[in-house]
């Protein structure tokens, strides 16, 4: 956990279909701060969707283009969202967080199963085998001990979160 002091960006975590992207996107709005999203980066990068990454690279390539990925971004000043499987990554979850501001947004397994559709298709890292619940349960406490904040947002609109946090970022002096 950081220690509340300036911060020069902020980085959104959870599980895919918590909410980061949307999110983020107003984050970035109201603070002027430009919006970075890993897996996008990932795709600009490679030209590639991330179900084919996946595919072509297999699970622990991905995870490796992915952490490389992230380690070679320059995050000062933005809004940033990396992929929900960043957090494998200890090197990774250490330069993105460094001076960071970083909420987890959490929303009930049953809120993301709704939102998801089928995560394969979305470009999900699931091992063979493993449930979006076993996913779920896996990454929670990795996502709580990065955050500076835990957002619940299964129930909340976008506008009640930014309402929630304002008075938090202009704390930080990111707002």
């Amino acid at each position: 956990m950081h220690t509340n002091m300036f911060k020069n960006h902020l980085v959104l975590i959870g599980m895919p279909a918590s909410g980061k992207t949307t999110l983020a996107l107003a984050l970035s709005r109201l603070t002027s701060l430009p919006f970075l999203d890993g897996d996008q980066e990932i795709e600009r990068r490679t030209g590639e969707r991330l179900e084919t990454i996946i595919s072509r690279l297999g699970i622990d390539g991905f995870l490796k283009l992915e952490e490389e990925t992230l380690l070679s971004l320059d995050l000062k000043s933005c809004v940033f969202s990396p992929g929900g499987s960043a957090v494998y990554s200890k090197n990774a979850m250490a330069h993105v967080t460094d001076g960071a501001f970083t909420l987890c947004l959490d929303a009930p397994l049953t809120v993301l199963e709704k939102r998801m559709g089928d995560p394969v298709a979305r470009g999900v890292i699931m091992r063979p085998g493993q449930t979006l619940e076993d996913l779920y349960l896996e990454r929670e406490s990795l996502y709580h001990a990065y955050a500076d904040l835990i957002l619940s947002t299964g129930d909340h609109t976008v506008p009640e979160l930014v309402h929630e946090l304002l008075p938090r970022l202009r704390d930080l002096g990111l707002a």
